[in-house]
């Protein structure tokens, strides 16, 4: 069993209602040593979903700034996943990757490690179904509830998780991308 001890875990997750409102937001669930915290905020513009999405990693690095322990960070979007390891060039909202080289730039700089984990969106891992529903629930109806909807929630499924980790499935290494200079990342 791997052990979770002095490693800060993230479940990120954004939403937006791209037909109607255009309304969004986003959330983080973060675990350490068996301490949560979350951070749920709405986007005070029009939005989509995919930067929602951006904007919740990009809190993530925001908040475990100063973090001395590896954060792992779980997310459901393929278009943030792959564009943050390399796989997919950036073409749009590059304001926000910027934002999001310039952060983990700086995290990087100061020691912190990370690596990004790939979940499939809406199956039955607790922590990030969870989030998804409270990220929807925030965005249709713009209230505090989902921060206690998010407190509610439990770590049991993270043994289903790191189950898929060491047997090697859907893991990348936000190092693996960083190592490239600068000038390899830019969005072309």
């Amino acid at each position: 069993m791997l052990a979770l001890k002095n490693h800060l875990i993230a479940y990120s997750d954004g939403s937006a209602d791209n037909v109607k409102t255009k309304k969004g937001g986003y959330g983080i669930y973060m675990t350490f040593n068996n301490h949560t915290k979350t951070f749920s905020e709405p986007c005070k513009q029009q939005t989509s979903n995919n930067k929602m999405e951006i904007e919740a990693v990009n809190n993530v690095f925001i908040n475990t700034k100063n973090t001395i322990y590896p954060v792992l960070i779980f997310m459901d979007s393929d278009y943030v996943y792959n564009c943050a390891i390399g796989n997919w060039k950036r073409k749009k909202n590059v304001d926000l990757w910027d934002k999001f080289e310039e952060i983990t730039d700086d995290f990087e700089e100061k020691g912190g490690k990370f690596k990004f984990f790939i979940i499939e969106s809406h199956i039955n891992i607790q922590n990030s179904t969870k989030v998804n529903q409270a990220y929807k629930k925030f965005v249709s109806k713009n209230t505090k509830e989902n921060i206690a909807y998010l407190k509610s929630i439990t770590d049991k499924s993270l043994k289903y998780v790191f189950t898929e980790i060491l047997k090697g499935n859907h893991i990348a290494d936000g190092a693996a991308y960083r190592a490239k200079s600068k000038a390899e990342r830019k969005v072309s």
